[in-house]
């Protein structure tokens, strides 16, 4: 049934809804002309026609992912409450508005403590982006699994004014003609306003969803990014402080996969972690057992201005740490290498950088941030990955690409000279990981001698780990305190003298219940 449209939109006057002049349950789908004044009022209420081919909740809200014949992007159908409201329902919202009744509906929350129905979109995990063009009112999305998408909401001047408003109320900065940018952090949403002059007619908007979700190693695993020995040597160079930097382009994967590092760290070690965005799961850390100073390098969302150069002095100087950069980006990644290249950055360093490739990321931090050839060979290993195709246009997944080390036997360019090893590679075809050059890699070798390992010995810590990470696949231990409680009790029965294989079998094959214990704590 399709929606009646009503040729200009009206406001419901609370007269409308006195005993008997309206049903009950007359439902906002029937009629647009009392849709409650804040709600986007040109919104579609039924779905385009074509094949459904998911369908999800979040919170009271439903969306559909719609199939549409012949055309080459999905949709994202949106059906929240608003959308059905009965008029009684209408009404205590109205008055909740105007402050003659006690805040009870969370639809009211929404809007007059938040952006409205774009909070919805937020709560999607499978969402990244949602954009409002300044030529297109119409809200569009990028999702992690079917790519960019049309949705069925769609906002007018008046709506997009509202947002502005509640972004300048936020924020405390101006959003005008004269200052026609604002960008600022609401909780886990990062958020980039444009207006004219900065545009050539109209408001638009991008909000960036960052992902709040801790990941682990055996969790990257379940979901296919890359396999259990590859899994099983990242978790090895990162006990063995080995420093690393992650680099692939927006959106695959940089962040997750740095936080499934982080639960790798030694609990023996105080992690300081820098960023201008909180991303990484600092909370889930500390549930964890970890220490951990989190440091903000900078702010544009309020008037905090300290430079990121002096952030990362500053930091520097907190004490001996394994130092964590969520993201390595500009003129402050001199300061970072510098100390790493005379050991004045702590153990070691993680980060992650915008780029294509190990080689990707030598050119743009030498050639374009400026970091001297001997300063960036304090890197040890540049692990690539990427988002790719998954048998069609829209699908997509995470892979790793590639981990190459960074030797040292290099003057001017590990391009040209060799520099860069390589020690794990993606068969696409396959969509398989080889294991590559262990024996002829200078770091390996560095880590054998900090344990005092034959390379036999460091083959079967390899193998060692790589049943560890089967077992907690197998038993549904993907999630990071659990994960993490069950790594802490199988290096406590190492440190008792038990073998890697005997500690593995007292954690997991056990009559004792020993695994079932430890996770009831």
């Amino acid at each position: 049934m399709k929606p009646i449209r009503s040729k200009s939109r009206s406001t419901p006057n609370m007269d409308m809804h006195k005993k008997g002049e309206m049903p009950e349950k007359f439902l906002i789908k029937k009629n647009k002309s009392i849709l409650p004044f804040f709600t986007p009022y040109d919104s579609e209420f039924f779905p385009p026609e074509g094949e459904i081919i998911e369908e999800y909740s979040i919170d009271k809200a439903r969306v559909k992912i719609v199939k549409q014949k012949d055309l080459e992007r999905y949709f994202y159908f949106l059906d929240p409450p608003e959308f059905h409201l009965k008029t009684s329902e209408i009404k205590n919202i109205l008055l909740e508005f105007l402050g003659k009744k006690p805040i009870e509906s969370e639809i009211t929350k929404r809007y007059r403590d938040g952006l409205g129905i774009l909070e919805i979109f937020f709560k999607d995990e499978n969402l990244e982006d949602v954009f409002i063009d300044s030529k297109n009112p119409r809200v569009y999305v990028y999702h992690k699994k079917y790519g960019l998408m049309d949705t069925n909401i769609i906002f007018n001047e008046k709506d997009l004014k509202r947002i502005a408003i509640k972004l300048r109320e936020i924020s405390g900065r101006p959003f005008d003609e004269g200052i026609p940018i604002i960008h600022l952090s609401i909780g886990k949403v990062r958020v980039v306003g444009i207006r004219y002059p900065f545009s050539f007619s109209g408001i638009g908007y991008a909000f960036r969803i960052h992902e709040k979700k801790a990941w682990t190693i055996p969790k990257l695993i379940d979901k296919k990014m890359f396999d259990l020995k590859t899994g099983a040597l990242m978790s090895l160079l990162v006990e063995s402080f080995s420093t690393i930097l992650i680099t692939g382009p927006r959106g695959a994967g940089k962040t997750s996969l740095l936080s499934a590092l982080l639960f790798e760290v030694p609990k023996t070690e105080r992690i300081i972690i820098i960023e201008d965005t909180a991303e990484l799961p600092i909370s889930e850390m500390i549930r964890a057992g970890y220490r951990v100073e989190h440091v903000r390098i900078s702010a544009w969302e309020s008037e905090y201005e300290m430079s990121a150069e002096d952030a990362f002095r500053a930091s520097l100087r907190l004490g001996e740490s394994f130092l964590v950069v969520g993201e390595v980006r500009g003129p402050e990644t001199k300061v970072l290498f510098e100390a790493m290249r005379v050991g004045a950055a702590g153990n070691t360093v993680m980060g992650t950088i915008h780029g294509a490739s190990a080689e990707d990321v030598y050119d743009r931090i030498v050639n374009e941030i400026g970091v001297p050839p001997a300063s960036f060979k304090a890197t040890d290993f540049i692990i690539s990955v990427n988002r790719l195709r998954a048998g069609s246009v829209i699908k997509k997944i995470r892979r790793l690409i590639e981990i190459k080390e960074v030797k040292k036997n290099w003057v001017k360019s590990p391009v040209l000279e060799k520099g860069f090893l390589d020690i794990c590679k993606y068969d696409r075809k396959k969509d398989s990981w080889k294991i590559l050059n262990l024996e002829e890699s200078d770091a390996i070798e560095r880590i054998l001698f900090k344990n005092g390992w034959e390379f036999r010995e460091f083959l079967t810590e390899l193998d060692v780990r790589k049943k560890f990470l089967r077992a907690c696949i197998k038993k549904k231990i993907l999630e990071p305190v659990s994960y993490s409680k069950v790594k802490s009790l199988y290096y406590s029965l190492v440190e008792e003298g038990h073998s890697g294989v005997e500690a593995l079998n007292l954690i997991f094959k056990s009559k004792m219940d020993v695994l079932k214990k430890l996770l009831e704590k």
